[in-house]
């Protein structure tokens, strides 16, 4: 799995390319706010040549035993 990279609060961009093609105009090129020590799923979707991209903040923290967490997203 990949783990969550640690970026200080603020302004953020995302960019979304074809793999590849660094040099395309991006799908979904967008400022997003983040805050300091919180994680986020970056989720995309929407209709082909009307993408957009949107923040969910992950809960990190601990659980009990016997306890779980999901996200169920219907794109």
């Amino acid at each position: 799995s990949t783990q969550y990279v640690t970026l200080p609060a603020g302004e953020r961009g995302i960019q979304v390319r074809a793999a590849g093609d660094t040099q395309a105009t991006p799908y979904v090129d967008k400022a997003v706010e983040v805050e300091g020590g919180a994680a986020y799923n970056v989720i995309v979707g929407g209709q082909q040549g009307v993408l957009d991209a949107t923040l969910l903040e992950v809960d990190l923290g601990g659980m009990e035993v016997g306890q779980a967490r999901y996200r169920v997203i219907q794109a």
